[in-house]
């Protein structure tokens, strides 16, 4: 007979995903499905808690987007730097 599994509080065990900084939801779920995954956090978050769950984004928190978003802007700050530096020497 299976006993049912004691999970952290919804805060607490958000809190905790939040802070592996996972860039994306199949991070997640890889991290999931591995060996390092903490047994008081579920596989499955609206399972467990249904009422104060929102969203899949949420869970990680959105730093994912936020990185990957200033990733983006310094590539494209990179790329009218170099732009701007080779028609200066064109000059």
């Amino acid at each position: 007979m299976s006993r049912a599994r004691a999970f952290r509080p919804f805060a607490e065990a958000r809190e905790f995903v939040r802070s592996l900084l996972f860039q994306n939801t199949k991070q997640l779920q890889l991290y999931s499905k591995s060996a390092e995954e903490s047994d008081d956090i579920p596989n499955n978050p609206f399972l467990v808690f249904w009422t104060e769950f929102q969203r899949m984004g949420d869970w990680p928190g959105e730093n994912g987007c936020l990185i990957s978003s200033r990733l983006r802007l310094l590539q494209f700050y990179l790329l009218l730097q170099n732009q701007l530096e080779q028609r200066t020497r064109a000059s």
